[in-house]
């Protein structure tokens, strides 16, 4: 079974960043891929659980160790989703429904998921992130150099004829286009779904390389390899959110280079290391903040959309605070007017939690909260910087629209939880 597991984790880490190119170049059925994996991982649970006769718990035991103080964070995950499948039952538009909550709760899945699968598994979490992240940073920067090869190279002639030139690449059954621009500037999307899901993919590649114990020169160069591509995404959101992540790493390697030198077990060749090291990441982490004052990414169009969609959104929530709106805004919202009126335009909320409130009232965005309250205190200190760029991003838009994010957001979240501390490096 932990030869099944591998299997699927090194599919997945592979595939994530390339999930925009497999909606491309492969069958349209192809685009569900990662909802397969999910299901035999699953599937790998069940068997090794009813397989295991020393399992007896109920139901009513699962539920009870949720909700004890070390597993607050599922017990809420859990309760957040009992309470979107209640709403999608009760919709009129049920399908719509279903589709606007598979982009809410497809995260809370895969946490649960993972969790369930490492209480059954004692070595699952160490070989899932041992498996997952030198997987997934390679595949980043295949990613990224592919386009890179679109944009500079000949790649653009090559794969045009794949391509759709309909920007809404994001709606069920449109293919991604070719490039996105802003004003003059083709935004880089790399082999994903867009320039916005390329971006934050190689935010969370940005960060595993970080807690990565690979050599330096190599991890300079994936260092520049991945700030690169998040600059040429034009995201102003991912480029703060991974100088945030630079410069929260950059404290631990000053902390321990004092540590050890003031305790003198430093050798001056070690030494010198861990000072380079500081340096580096400090001195890429100001670049890309320069990157940000002195370029036209601030003066891009639409940036007003982040402060005018949220209000209008939380508006809307606001008309009735225990009203079920799912499917009501969002991609399912934008599918159902593409599909019935040949229309694409739909309200979009532009904040993660905003976009829960306004789906789903005032009782889903607690539980919501709730979850990433327990969460936090749960994460290991090196992971807390990562969790403080993600609540950045997720209050610029609503970043787990985009269903590879989700899944790779939450699996972060899910290997830096404290049971999981003696794994968080490789």
């Amino acid at each position: 079974m932990n030869r099944f597991y591998r299997l699927l984790t090194i599919i997945l880490a592979l595939c994530l960043p390339w999930h925009g190119a497999i909606t491309v170049f492969l069958p349209d059925f192809t685009r569900y891929w990662k909802e397969v994996v999910l299901i035999l991982f699953f599937a790998g649970f069940c068997w090794e659980y009813f397989n295991n006769k020393k399992n007896k718990k109920s139901l009513k035991d699962w539920m009870l160790t949720f909700a004890g103080t070390r597993q607050q964070e599922k017990f809420f995950a859990g309760l957040f989703l009992i309470y979107g499948l209640g709403l999608v039952l009760f919709s009129a538009e049920k399908g719509t429904a279903l589709l606007a909550f598979r982009y809410l709760g497809l995260g809370f899945v895969v946490y649960l998921l993972f969790s369930l699968i490492s209480q059954n598994s004692a070595k699952f979490r160490k070989e899932f992130f041992k498996n997952f992240v030198p997987t997934f940073i390679f595949s980043a920067i295949s990613s990224t150099l592919f386009g890179a090869w679109i944009k500079f190279g000949n790649g653009a002639e090559i794969t045009r004829n794949f391509y759709s030139q309909t920007i809404s690449s994001w709606v069920p059954g449109q293919t991604i286009p070719l490039w996105h621009e802003a004003g003059d500037f083709i935004r880089l999307q790399g082999a994903s779904s867009g320039p916005i899901e390329f971006s934050h993919i190689l935010l969370v590649a940005l960060f595993l390389t970080t807690i990565s114990q690979i050599n330096r020169v190599y991890k300079a160069l994936i260092y520049a390899i991945l700030c690169f591509g998040i600059y040429q995404s034009h995201s102003r959101a991912a480029i703060f959110a991974g100088f945030l992540v630079l410069l929260f790493h950059s404290t631990f390697l000053l902390k321990d280079f004092f540590k050890n030198r003031i305790g003198r077990n430093l050798s001056l060749q070690n030494f010198a290391k861990k000072l380079t090291g500081f340096f580096i990441i400090l001195f890429i982490a100001c670049m890309g903040f320069w990157g940000i004052k002195n370029t036209n990414i601030l003066q891009r169009a639409g940036t007003s959309d982040h402060f005018t969609r949220p209000i209008e959104a939380m508006k809307f929530g606001l008309d009735n605070i225990f009203s079920n709106n799912l499917g009501k805004l969002g991609p399912a919202a934008r599918a159902q007017n593409l599909r019935e009126n040949n229309n694409d335009s739909a309200m979009i909320a532009e904040n993660v939690f905003v976009d829960v409130f306004a789906q789903m009232g005032i009782i889903g965005v607690v539980l919501y909260l709730l979850f990433f309250w327990s969460l936090f205190q749960k994460l290991t200190l090196k992971f807390r910087g990562f969790f403080l760029a993600a609540l950045i991003v997720m209050n610029l838009a609503t970043i787990f629209d985009m269903t590879p994010v989700a899944i790779l957001f939450f699996v972060v979240f899910f290997v830096g939880t404290e049971e999981n501390h003696n794994f968080t490096e490789i």
